[in-house]
């Protein structure tokens, strides 16, 4: 059984259609079912405009068209304990190949730990401050103090809070943390 969007195409050039995918499904005997467009706040919801909405950072939006937020799942890695360091202990997730991430960034967020979720604020991108290389996700988990390595956890994004900055040291940074924590507040 294959669902596929009214607009949805396939194959080389992308020139392969839902009447055609229905004739394959007849000959290979598969159903090919496809729904009428959905229309949330006048857009055409589409998985080419929520990979936008999530690219360019606008989880909110994405969220609306999905019906719930954004989610990665990850098992936690070792970082670079900057944050710990910081005072603010961080949850690191390796961010996989070819995955549709959200935009460099702070971002409220919650991360399920089991059957909890916990709410918290993530940076998605290279930690500037320290000359980072790596892509990944940080997670800071408000009252949670815990060992989390190795562990599978689920963040959800409800919204974007500001874009990475490159800051002048540890202790610029330390102090935007703090407000991007009260801001984080109201989405929870």
């Amino acid at each position: 059984h294959v669902v596929v969007g009214p607009n949805y195409t396939f194959g080389f050039q992308g020139k392969g259609t839902p009447e055609i995918l229905r004739k394959a499904g007849i000959a290979y005997h598969f159903d090919v079912q496809v729904p009428e467009a959905v229309l949330v706040e006048g857009s055409l919801v589409s998985s080419t405009l929520i990979r936008q909405l999530i690219a360019g950072g606008d989880v909110q939006q994405a969220a609306k068209l999905l019906g719930r937020p954004f989610t990665m799942d990850g098992k936690v890695i070792n970082g670079d304990q900057r944050g710990r360091l910081l005072g603010y202990p961080t949850a690191n997730l390796p961010i996989p190949p070819g995955m549709v991430i959200p935009a460099d960034g702070v971002y409220a967020v919650q991360i399920k730990i089991g059957t909890t979720w916990l709410n918290g604020v993530a940076n998605v991108g290279v930690n500037p401050t320290f000359n980072g290389q790596i892509r990944r996700l940080e997670v800071f988990i408000l009252n949670f103090n815990g060992d989390l390595y190795n562990k599978e956890v689920r963040v959800s994004f409800l919204s974007r809070l500001r874009g990475e900055i490159r800051f002048a040291g540890a202790e610029a940074l330390k102090e935007q943390i703090i407000l991007d924590i009260n801001d984080a507040q109201r989405f929870f």
